[in-house]
C-alpha cells in the first residue's frame, strides 16, 4: 500500500509563495535597472559625480553595472532562470538541483 503524501503546513505554503513573490520581483527590478543603464551613472570603476539618472537610484546603477558586468548579453538567461524559480516557489513546487542549475 502506498503511502499518503504529508501535506505542508500552513506557513510553510505561506513562506515559499513570498520567497516565489520576492524572487519574482528582484527580478524585475534589476531588469528594469538594467533597461534604464546609462554609462555616465556612477558605479564601482566610474565615479561621476553627478545625478543619477537610473530609475532605481544609486542603487539601480551601481546593480546594473555589478549586472552588465558579470553577466553581460546572457542576462535574459539569468533572468529568465529566477523568474522561473519564483514561479516555481508560488507553485509550491520543488526546486530540486537548484545549486547546479545555478553554476550551469
Amino acid at each position: 500500500m502506498a503511502k499518503k503524501k504529508k501535506k505542508p503546513s500552513v506557513y510553510y505554503q505561506i513562506s515559499r509563495r513570498i520567497y516565489g513573490l520576492a524572487f519574482i520581483v528582484a527580478s524585475l527590478a534589476l531588469l528594469g535597472a538594467v533597461c534604464f543603464y546609462s554609462p555616465q551613472d556612477p558605479s564601482f570603476n566610474y565615479d561621476a559625480g553627478k545625478e543619477v539618472s537610473n530609475f532605481l537610484g544609486s542603487f539601480g546603477a551601481y546593480s546594473a553595472d555589478f549586472v552588465l558586468t558579470w553577466f553581460g548579453f546572457a542576462l535574459p538567461i539569468f533572468w529568465v532562470a529566477f523568474c522561473a524559480w519564483g514561479y516555481a516557489l508560488c507553485c509550491l513546487e520543488p526546486l530540486s538541483f537548484w545549486f547546479l542549475r545555478f553554476v550551469v
